[in-house]
């Protein structure tokens, strides 16, 4: 686990190395009108590969997570002026697996299903070249929820809010297709109706997830 996040933590330096290269040599300056005229933003399509993060105490250090999807639209503000036309806005939908690895920990509910997220974001976005945009972006959802059943007798649900930061890296292939890479630093806090046991706190976590796939530029 250790060795995939320093993997994925260097996957990003590097792509933020290589995006300012790329910016560099870049010579041509690119007319006021056509800057103007610019869109950020479509439809992403990807898989999440989630990473237990940061907090020791908290209900992830009993999970497992496994991969999963996400389903991701945003736009800039189209017709605004000036550096206000960056600005992003949109909506995702995520879902990501998760296994019971401390039984002792979660009392008789042994599997989790999934996880998921339905949250706002907003973000700026930058055209570091023709190819390549940058968009850092905050998430907020009030939507977060784990599901779950012991051996499919009981089940059980706990929601609660999620706050997420994410660079997102997208490279443009041809016009209406590209591929992107967003590292994301996100904070879960549960309104879980279960006390504290022991060291462990049942109200919050974090994670690192990587986001990998296809952005469709729609018109």
């Amino acid at each position: 686990m250790y060795w995939n996040i320093k993997s994925l933590l260097g996957t990003l330096l590097f792509s933020v190395f290589l995006a300012s290269v790329m910016k560099a040599q870049v010579t041509e300056t690119i007319p006021k009108t056509s800057k103007e005229k610019e869109r950020f933003g479509g439809l992403y399509l990807g898989y999440v590969q989630p990473n237990k993060f940061g907090i020791t105490n908290g209900y992830g250090t009993g999970l497992d997570y496994k991969g999963g999807f996400s389903i991701k639209y945003y736009r800039n503000l189209y017709g605004l002026s000036g550096d206000w036309k960056n600005l992003v806005l949109g909506v995702e939908f995520n879902l990501i697996k998760a296994t019971v690895t401390d039984k002792d920990m979660f009392g008789n509910y042994e599997k989790v299903t999934n996880t998921n997220t339905i949250k706002l974001i907003a973000g700026y976005a930058f055209s570091l070249n023709k190819h390549i945009d940058f968009t850092p972006q905050f998430g907020f959802s009030t939507d977060l929820s784990y599901r779950g059943n012991d051996s499919g007798k009981d089940s059980f649900y706990d929601g609660g809010l999620s706050y997420s930061i994410t660079p997102e890296f997208t490279y443009r292939i041809y016009k209406s297709i590209g591929v992107y890479i967003g590292p994301e630093l996100r904070y879960e806090h549960l309104k879980m109706g279960v006390a504290k046991l022991g060291p462990v706190n049942f109200n919050h976590n974090m994670l690192f997830n990587i986001n990998v796939g296809v952005s469709l530029f729609l018109k």
